[in-house]
């Protein structure tokens, strides 16, 4: 029997690694907070849990079913103490720590065109099954916690899957491959919360390819439907609208997280460029199919692959604001943030910047002011965050070019330079 004399956050790892949960996972499995595993991963053989949970450790791997006992046992073997995890951890953090810097490179470029290169290939249905929570435990992290903490992990749990589909067959290969592409588009999603977003691309083409491999259309639509949300803040325009089409397209129309995320992404895109009959009319489809979504896509609101209320009102709201359309787009706003869960710091934060962008409308030092005040009520690593930064971004860009020396703006836009060099 497998059992642990003394545990530190090196042990802690391992089991969660055998138990293949995401960190968020395993924190709820343990009842402990998501930020206590990421502190214990960091310091790895360094620290210890406190006595109470040793023993909530020693409880979890003790009803562990047998196959993650000897994984467990297995990782432990290979490396006895915590001088891989260094060297994994030095790895990706070598590349993340100068994220403005530079794009990410080896170890995620490596992981990325391993998996490419499985999509032509025993593990069994629990196996997937356990991919499948994994992947939604991801969901509900990206976007909520410091993408720097997110990516180390997701990129280990990319070589784990790769070689589970290179083993697998059939039915089951199908189901890895599956989770496989939405894991490639969450690691997507946190490199533009990075502000890599040319390394963001490379993925969003590896999760596409994965998702036309198991021709499920719904989640061809998911994959691109979530990559067009995604570039309204660090792609064209134009290639926006494109991408929204091809999810709508590639989900048949039918309603969907997928169809429902072109059809929002093209209705803020067309906004944005002006085109305010257009994106009005989008936007009526939008609220048109909101109300034929299954159930399924409201709940846990949370997650990357939701799409309830507050993001109807979050499209609703940017729309409104581009167009000048003011007690619209207040109405939209204060229902969003109403709904938003509070975690959803990025979310909250581009409301509260659709109010700025309406208020500049009107008084451009208003807006600024408001602008400001909403970086101020965040976190640092939430303030360099790669959509918030964009957002602000876009609603400054709102201010006439004349008018851009005002006091408020030139703060606004040196806000901006701060939190990137954080």
């Amino acid at each position: 029997m497998t059992t642990v004399r003394h545990w530190s956050g090196h042990e802690a790892r391992t089991l969660r690694r055998a138990l293949r949960m995401s960190i968020r996972g395993f924190a709820d499995h343990l009842g402990v907070a998501a930020r206590t595993v990421s502190k214990w991963e960091e310091r790895g053989a360094a620290t210890t849990p406190l006595p109470d949970t040793q023993a909530i450790l020693d409880v979890a791997l003790h009803r562990a079913d047998d196959s993650a006992k000897r994984r467990f046992k297995s990782f432990l073997d290979e490396h006895p103490d915590d001088e891989m995890d260094d060297m994994n951890r030095r790895t990706v953090l070598g590349i993340l720590g100068p994220l403005a810097a530079s794009p990410l490179a080896g170890r995620l470029e490596e992981v990325r065109r391993g998996l490419d290169g499985m999509l032509g290939a025993e593990p069994a249905d629990r196996d997937a099954d356990d991919w499948e929570q994994t992947v939604a435990d991801y969901a509900r992290e990206v976007g909520c916690l410091p993408a720097t903490e997110v990516l180390p992990n997701i990129v280990a749990d990319f070589a784990d899957i790769q070689s589970d589909i290179a083993r697998a067959r059939d039915t089951v290969r199908k189901r890895l491959v599956h989770n496989a592409a939405q894991l490639a588009a969450l690691t997507a999603i946190s490199l533009i919360n990075a502000d890599e977003r040319h390394a963001a691309q490379r993925w969003w083409r590896t999760a596409a390819h994965a998702a036309v491999t198991t021709g499920d259309h719904a989640l061809v639509a998911l994959v691109r439907g979530r990559h067009a949300v995604m570039s309204l803040y660090n792609g064209p325009l134009e290639r926006v609208i494109e991408l929204a089409d091809h999810a709508v397209s590639a989900g048949r129309s039918a309603p969907s997280v997928g169809v429902i995320s072109g059809l929002a992404a093209r209705a803020q895109a067309l906004s944005q460029l002006g085109r305010r009959d257009e994106a009005a009319k989008a936007l009526q489809e939008v609220l048109d199919l909101f109300s034929l979504l299954p159930a399924s896509a409201g709940s846990c609101s949370d997650s990357q692959w939701n799409w309830g209320e507050q993001r109807l009102h979050h499209v609703t709201s940017h729309v409104h604001a581009h167009a000048g359309r003011l007690k619209e787009a207040g109405q939209a706003q204060d229902a969003a943030l109403a709904v938003y869960p509070r975690g959803n710091f990025q979310g909250r934060s581009q409301i509260e910047l659709h109010r700025a962008a309406a208020l500049i409308r009107g008084d451009i030092g208003a807006g600024a002011d408001h602008l400001l005040s909403t970086l101020e009520r965040l976190e640092p690593w939430q303030r360099a965050d790669g959509i918030v930064m964009r957002s602000v971004v876009l609603t400054l860009d709102m201010v006439p070019p004349g008018q851009r020396d005002q006091a408020n703006v030139r703060l606004a836009r040196e806000a901006i330079t701060s939190g990137r060099d954080r």
